[in-house]
């Protein structure tokens, strides 16, 4: 058995051994940025708790006096918990205390104490903060949640005496800072962040005739996302107020391109310009469903190459792989399919002498047809009926046809004073060549 005075005695010589370490953890500023760390903590030797006989032990003593006797007086009984008693008269119920109810910690050493920490200094308190999504280069990411060190001295000291009371040296004060309420795992930040940085992650390169390519990525996207007005803290892919404007460079770009393509024609490579009604231009809209489809795919592959889509069928683009050529200075026809020469036949063209020479630009055909006869008038008004085996218009009444009277005799300058009268004379083999291989769809280059 001890007394009261007894237990506190030994309590403190316990408690305030010589090399007793106390730790403080807490959350400090850290010295750049205003970050804060959850690693820093203080430590105080030799802590002089002034341990004194709590107020609980005195009620309890109090009590007590009602069974007093001359023998028996202030008896307690510690082990480890106390048993407050009576030896001769023991009360129906008994009243346990642990050893802790026995002491109490000097409120004022506490707070001598804790008063010189720079973590419980008002200007050192930050607030805590939540995660939140940020711009970071080219791409989103969550800046983590910071915590604060805001807490109530009070409160500070009231824990610290528990602690101390339990014999627990490491007091934890985070423990008393409420925690920011959005954390760097928050479902609505991380989903946001991972459908935005998809969209950003992909490549899309877009090819010209050319050989030039503009390559949409995410240093260009990166400028399309914004903060969402609608939901605090999270942020929109605005792409359809944005790609259009991309579109829009390509389309001006296709126009300046396509302002002339280039052909083989036999040993030479040809410019010819292409006039406004026929130049190429691109489909907006649907150039833009194109890029927009593959941006916002889930699909994992990110890097996709593709051209314009272009107004039309058969637009005219760049360098041709497929077309007629025909020379009147040379006076040949060329045709070519996919970039393979199928046929070089000498001509006669429009008599130049008459006034009827054939005119240059890009055509295609209007119809063919086999066994025709053409009509019309000579320059001395005289009508002219010709049969053909095969004919092939391109521009008005101006076409590809045979020419069984011309007698085999093609190509020279016999066109200067001997021409046609517009149309493209031909050996029957080589009409019959051509009409095999020509269609609506294939450019007619005269040059």
């Amino acid at each position: 058995m001890m007394t009261p005075d007894e237990v506190v005695t030994a309590f403190n010589r316990n408690l305030n051994g010589d090399d007793q370490e106390i730790t403080f953890w807490v959350y400090l500023p850290a010295a750049h940025g205003g970050m804060l760390t959850t690693k820093y903590c203080e430590t105080l030797k030799r802590f002089d708790l002034s341990v004194k006989k709590s107020d609980a032990i005195e009620q309890l003593l109090e009590e007590q006096r009602t069974f007093r006797t001359s023998s028996w007086t202030n008896i307690v009984m510690v082990a480890p918990c106390a048993v407050l008693k009576d030896f001769n008269w023991m009360p129906q119920e008994l009243t346990e205390v642990t050893i802790e109810d026995l002491v109490d910690i000097s409120e004022d050493k506490v707070i001598e104490y804790m008063k010189y920490l720079p973590s419980l200094k008002e200007e050192n308190m930050v607030e805590g903060q939540n995660a939140y999504i940020r711009i970071y280069g080219d791409h989103l990411e969550i800046f983590p949640e910071q915590m604060g060190n805001v807490l109530s001295f009070d409160d500070a000291v009231s824990y610290a005496k528990e602690c101390l009371k339990n014999k627990n040296y490491d007091i934890d004060f985070r423990t008393l800072v409420t925690p920011p309420e959005i954390d760097r795992y928050n479902e609505r930040l991380v989903n946001n962040v991972e459908t935005i940085n998809n969209c950003l992650s992909k490549v899309i390169t877009v090819e010209f005739s050319n050989g030039d390519s503009v390559t949409l990525d995410s240093q260009r996207m990166i400028k399309w996302v914004e903060e969402s007005e609608e939901n605090e803290g999270e942020f929109v892919f605005n792409i359809d107020d944005n790609l259009p404007d991309f579109v829009s460079m390509i389309e001006d770009y296709v126009r300046v391109i396509c302002r002339e393509v280039t052909i083989t024609a036999g040993d030479k490579q040809v410019t010819v310009d292409v006039r406004e009604g026929k130049r190429a231009t691109i489909d907006k809209d649907e150039t833009f469903n194109v890029i927009k489809q593959l941006i916002m795919s889930s699909d994992e592959e990110t890097e996709h190459v593709i051209t314009p889509v272009y107004q039309g069928d058969y637009p005219l683009v760049g360098t041709l792989k497929t077309y007629i050529a025909l020379s009147i200075e040379d006076q040949t026809v060329w045709a070519y399919d996919n970039g393979t020469q199928i046929l070089e036949a000498d001509c006669v063209t429009g008599n130049v002498r008459g006034g009827h020479s054939t005119p240059t630009g890009i055509y295609y055909l209007t119809y063919k047809t086999t066994d025709a006869t053409l009509r019309g008038y000579n320059n001395d008004g005289s009508k002219y009926a010709s049969f053909v085996n095969y004919w092939m218009p391109f521009n008005g009444g101006i076409g590809f046809h045979d020419a069984s009277w011309r007698y085999g005799k093609f190509g020279g300058e016999i066109y200067k004073t001997n021409g046609s009268h517009g149309c493209v004379n031909m050996r029957l083999a080589d009409a019959e060549t051509l009409y095999n291989f020509i269609n609506e769809k294939i450019p007619i280059i005269v040059f």
